[in-house]
């Protein structure tokens, strides 16, 4: 037969039946073979009952390099395992690895490497594998890192630092608008005064209407720019206005008309005189008023304009106390100061105050003094505080004698531990300073609080991970390590479970596309550490294998004869980076073994998988096989034929249930023949309702749509549920219920009730397993009870001990089989180097005991197995 479908337990399993076909050539109905135990040959029972098993494993960390799984241990999700025939699987979140219902006898397992993360490699060498008829065959595939060591982290050290707060003080203005006075920095200004006084009035301040008596008496500081007298009404209109550059004159006469040359009439009025120096510095006399009458008995009353005191301090209003007072703190940035005060009499004055310019550039914000381990506390620590200032300007420090050089000073100073207040002020040749406050502090702490920490502690960690630049065929590499219990490791930005002990190790992906990864660990602090490493992705370019079993090609009973008799395949595939699969598996030889000869056919198959989404994968799969009757064979038993067989699959992941369903289409038969089209559909569903347990459901039918029984049955009906219990890593329980209805064979019997309890069980380097399983066909009742036991007696023999009761009817068979193989080129595992060919020959000595006929039946052959 050419081989059955397999489907992957599990979290994220692949689709089945990846680089396998039906059992084309057991269709046609010559091909079959009794299951009567009288006609049973002495090979094995070819039951279609009997013919499927299970093989299952996990892919695991084997971080003691014992061999054998352990608790605490990294399970390896998303590798690939392929058998000898092209079937391949994917493993679940827990590591493990399901073969279900696949053809049992000797098979070849091996891991993809090219689906490893980074850092692992197999510890064993592909090799045979005998899977036990109707039952659990399990194998764990160990994976070993191959991994250098980085470590990190230092204890906290601390030390003296010397901080200096240099604070430029706000400027400081405070002034009373009554008085006209103000200080800036404590130094008073000195304003610009212009005044007027009236002449040509009496003692109320009247004059008569048309006099030309009146006459302005003009006072300034200094000589102005510019000077202005305006007369204005009780409303404040400006009636005329005298105007000139330089200093105006001592005495302005005034006509009493207004700039039309109008007589003025009788009424209040005020006149007042402005002027404006250099540095934009200005100056008005108060308000003085007078009135202009036509009787001396009924005068106008003679007012003040009323004006509101206020004062602007750096272009901003300043508030007033009751008394008129004010006080305004400015930034220290400023280069300059202006003050505007308006008294409530009309009196008003403007200047600007330029203050000089001040740098400090030593000592800097903080200065290291010296570490803890270094020896004593310092004492009377030189300091020097050095700046700049504006050419002209001077500088004094509030201690300390400043030595200055031009625009640059030094003043030096001697600290000893603790804190320090220095003032340092510039002076220039107008007399405005600007002080700059400097606050020293020596000590082991800042002035906040927060200690002085010469190398900052950094968590311990020990990390082994792939080397610096290492090339990747899939993007995910595995880590291990150990750091402080307690702290916390985040790789590439995710969290890593850190056990109590504080060991770590996980798989990991890359999420960059660069390859770089960094790995942080993090103490309850706050203190964290970090490692960054860069690696090559290089997606996978595909992997060959090929596998030769010649069969025996000697046996001496119960009759002799020599010659090869075997089947060789060859598979290729490449895991995609982008989990799109592609694969391919070819074969030619005796793919199946008859009495009375050796037939020979060519089987291939190709096929594809998939995503469709998060948790959904697509498969599409064909193969095709032809079988020819070689010379001197029996054409009864191994006739010529031919087959074809498509296949659609689909897997969705659903929680705990991963749900899948099947669609294939297929023919065969005899090739000068019409050909029969099956069609046929599989649905089922593999749940994890604990980490260790998996239950699959199955139901699938195959009928025949065209061609030559087109109106017959179904072809065959299977239903059924296994239970797949992994109890202790060196212990597995397995419990098979299945209803089978075939139609493809001649015999009744192929249909019934089975049901099947196996046991798998490792004691280091010695395997037991153990399959018992009955059924219930044409009202008769077959027992089958399989155990095989083996082990390693050398580095390079393998030796098995088979032993398998059937019995049916008061018919009982006894089967003995000792096998021994050995190596004469042994598989190399590849963390020491890949072997390209590895080469097996074995000795097989069997023998069948039949009752109640009491006959035996011995068997002893030499085989030849090899592989690529």
């Amino acid at each position: 037969m050419i081989g059955g479908r397999a489907y992957a337990g599990g979290r994220c399993g692949v689709w089945a039946a990846l680089g396998l076909l039906v059992p084309l050539v057991a269709s046609h109905p010559a091909s079959a073979q009794a299951t009567r135990l009288e006609h049973t040959p002495v090979e094995a029972v070819r039951s279609p009952l009997l013919g499927r098993a299970d093989l299952m494993g996990r892919v695991f960390v084997d971080e003691n390099r014992n061999g054998h799984w352990d608790a605490g241990e990294t399970p390896l999700a998303g590798i690939w395992v392929l058998l000898d025939d092209g079937t391949m699987v994917e493993t679940d979140g827990d590591g493990t690895y399901l073969f279900f219902r696949i053809r049992p006898g000797r098979r070849w397992l091996r891991i993809s490497e090219e689906t490893l993360p980074g850092g692992l490699a197999s510890a064993v060498a592909p090799g045979w594998v005998d899977v036990i008829p109707a039952g659990l065959t399990r194998r764990d595939l160990p994976a070993v890192p191959n991994l250098e060591t980085v470590e990190i982290g230092q204890e906290e050290v601390r030390g003296w630092k010397l901080f200096a707060r240099k604070t430029p003080l706000p400027i400081s203005v405070v002034g009373n608008v009554r008085d006209i006075q103000a200080l800036v920095n404590g130094r008073r200004v000195s304003f610009k005064v212009a005044d007027l006084a009236l002449a040509g009035v009496d003692r109320s301040l009247l004059a008569k209407v048309g006099t030309t008596a009146l006459r302005f008496r003009l006072r300034t500081a200094g000589r102005p720019l510019r000077w202005r007298v305006t007369v204005q009404d009780a409303t404040g209109a400006v009636l005329r206005t005298f105007e000139g550059t330089g200093p105006p004159p001592e005495t302005l006469r005034f006509d009493g008309r207004d700039e039309a040359g109008k007589a003025l009439g009788e009424g209040s009025y005020a006149v007042r005189l402005c002027a404006e120096w250099e540095a934009r510095e200005a100056a008005c006399s108060p308000y003085r008023p007078f009135g202009l009458f036509t009787r001396r008995r009924h005068p106008p009353k003679v007012t003040r304009p009323s004006v509101k005191a206020r004062a602007e301090v750096g272009g901003g209003p300043a508030p007033l106390d009751a008394d008129g007072s004010f006080i305004v703190s400015l930034p220290a940035e400023r280069e300059e100061v202006t003050l505007h005060l308006l008294r409530d009499d009309g009196r008003e004055v403007r200047s600007t105050v330029r203050l000089p310019r001040l740098w400090l550039d030593a000592p800097p914000e903080e200065q290291l003094v010296s570490a803890d381990d270094e020896g004593a506390p310092p004492s009377a620590l030189p300091v020097v505080l050095e700046g700049r200032t504006e050419a002209g300007a001077t500088v004094q420090g509030s201690e300390g004698t400043v030595a200055q050089d031009g625009t640059h000073f030094r003043l030096p100073l001697r600290l000893e531990p603790g804190r320090r207040r220095v003032e340092v002020s510039a002076r220039n040749r107008a007399g405005w300073s600007r002080t700059v406050e400097v606050v020293l502090h020596l000590g082991r702490e800042s002035p906040e609080g927060v200690p002085v920490v010469v190398r900052p502690a950094v968590p311990r960690l020990r990390v082994r991970l792939p080397a610096e630049g290492s090339r990747l065929a899939t993007p995910r590499i595995y880590l291990e390590g150990r750091t402080a219990p307690g702290n916390r490791v985040q790789v590439g930005g995710a969290p890593v479970p850190v056990a109590e002990d504080g060991s770590f190790a996980a798989v990991v992906p890359l999420a960059r596309q660069d390859g770089a990864l960094e790995i942080e660990v993090r103490d309850g602090a706050g203190h964290r550490g970090t490692v960054r490493r860069g690696f090559a992705p290089s997606p996978s370019a595909g992997e060959p294998g090929a596998f030769a079993d010649f069969g025996p090609f000697a046996q001496w009973a119960p009759a002799a004869r020599f010659g090869l008799r075997g089947v060789a395949r060859a598979s290729f595939v490449r895991p995609g980076r982008d989990r799109v699969a592609v694969y391919g598996h070819a074969a030619v030889g005796s793919l199946a073994a008859a009495r009375g000869g050796a037939p020979a056919a060519v089987e291939a198959s190709a096929g594809a998988e998939m995503p469709a989404g998060a948790d959904t994968r697509l498969g599409l799969h064909y193969g095709g096989r032809l079988g020819l009757s070689l010379p001197g064979t029996d054409a009864a038993v191994a006739p010529n034929s031919m087959g074809h067989r498509l296949l659609l699959s689909a897997r969705q992941r659903l929680g705990v249930a991963n749900l899948y369903a099947e669609f294939s289409a297929e023919s065969s038969g005899p090739p000068d023949g019409e050909l029969p089209l099956l069609a046929g559909a599989s649905i089922g569903a593999d749940l994890t309702p604990a980490r260790a347990l998996r239950v699959r459901l199955l139901a699938r039918a195959r009928t025949v749509v065209a061609g030559p029984g087109a109106a017959s049955p179904p072809e065959g009906v299977e239903a059924g549920a296994a239970l797949l219990w992994t109890v202790t890593p060196s212990f597995s329980f397995g419990l098979d219920l299945r209803h089978i209805e075939d139609r493809r064979t001649a015999h009744a019997e192929a249909a019934g009730e089975i049901g099947a309890v196996s046991l798998a069980f490792e004691l280091g380097e010695v395997r037991l397993l153990q399959s018992t399983a009955g059924w219930l066909t044409a009202g008769a009742l077959t027992l089958s009870s399989a155990t095989r036991v083996e082990w390693q007696a050398l580095p390079a023999l393998h030796t098995a001990l088979d032993y398998q009761l059937l019995t049916q009817t008061e018919v009982y068979r006894h089967h003995y089989r000792l096998e021994a193989d050995y190596d004469l080129l042994p598989a190399v595992p590849a963390e020491a180097g890949t072997r390209l060919l590895n080469l097996r020959l074995g000795l097989v000595v069997e023998a069948t005991f039949l009752r109640p006929a009491d006959t035996w039946t011995p068997l002893v052959q030499m085989r030849l197995q090899a592989a690529f």
